[in-house]
């Protein structure tokens, strides 16, 4: 349990700053993605589509396929590997068709698959070969090339489907953010799942399959409404305040250019 004794100088600094302290890894390296943007852009922009697809699989190599062997690290940075990804997925909108989705579907299936064999295997084979000791869940980390590949696979699926659209969906895709910065704030997510789910106390329950499921969709909806009211109690006032600031400085800085020591320059309505 947490206590006022808990939280330092160090916990506060951290809330005035989330994104320089790398309170959520995800939100901060999405940003600097976001800052360096134009300059990928211009990169990708001047390559052939063969330098496109050497430039991917270099960096496959080093930030993905070389950190399938077990205790080597291959060296990147969230940022690195955030990169790779917008490298990957601006080759796809240049050059890939989307074409039928069941092809998509079908192999992001089958990679999905694969992904649970080798995490089996690996599982079984620590008991004979102790360089995969705590490997368990090595292939299907988010810089495994199974990962990405199922990843690449399951939007080209969803790129490949018929638009459609749900009011629903669409109100509950625009909370999905602010659950991730609610559930895994580094204070909130022990206080979460360890105190109030007690994930623990649910791995040594026979009923761990349903536990685990209806942990997590109560958690998801919970964090749902607070974010919701969040949007209706916080978002919208603040919005508003800073489209009425903006308006007003738009309306004061015409009145200027319309106005001169001798009256009206110009009719504000013509």
């Amino acid at each position: 349990a947490y206590s006022r004794s808990t939280v330092g100088i160090k916990d506060i600094i951290n809330e005035c700053l989330p994104l320089g302290r790398n309170v959520w890894w995800f939100a901060t390296t999405y940003f600097l993605l976001l800052m360096a943007s134009p300059f990928i852009n211009a990169l990708i922009q001047n390559l052939s589509k063969r330098k496109h697809a050497e430039m991917i699989v270099l960096m496959l190599l080093f930030w993905s396929i070389l950190g399938v062997i077990p205790h080597i690290s291959y060296g990147g940075s969230d940022l690195s590997f955030f990169v790779m990804i917008y490298v990957i997925g601006s080759y796809m909108r240049r050059y890939v068709a989307a074409g039928s989705a069941g092809k998509w579907i079908t192999g992001c299936v089958c990679l999905l698959f694969i992904m649970m064999c080798c995490t089996i295997l690996a599982q079984v084979l620590s008991v004979r070969f102790a360089i995969l000791l705590g490997e368990k869940l090595h292939f299907v980390e988010k810089s495994s090339p199974l990962t990405i590949a199922a990843a690449i696979t399951a939007l080209m699926a969803a790129l490949s489907m018929r638009p459609r659209h749900s009011r629903v969906i669409n109100r509950i895709a625009s909370g999905a953010f602010g659950i991730y910065l609610f559930t895994d704030h580094p204070l909130i997510r022990p206080i979460l799942w360890t105190n109030i789910v007690h994930t623990q106390t649910q791995f040594y329950s026979k009923a761990l399959p349903v536990l685990m499921i209806g942990s997590v969709f109560c958690v998801f909806f919970a964090a749902l409404a607070v974010e919701m009211l969040r949007q209706v109690i916080i978002q919208k006032p603040v919005m508003l305040l800073i489209e009425s600031t903006i308006y007003k400085a738009e309306f004061v800085s015409y009145v200027k250019k319309h106005i001169s020591r001798d009256g009206w320059r110009t009719p504000l309505i013509r």
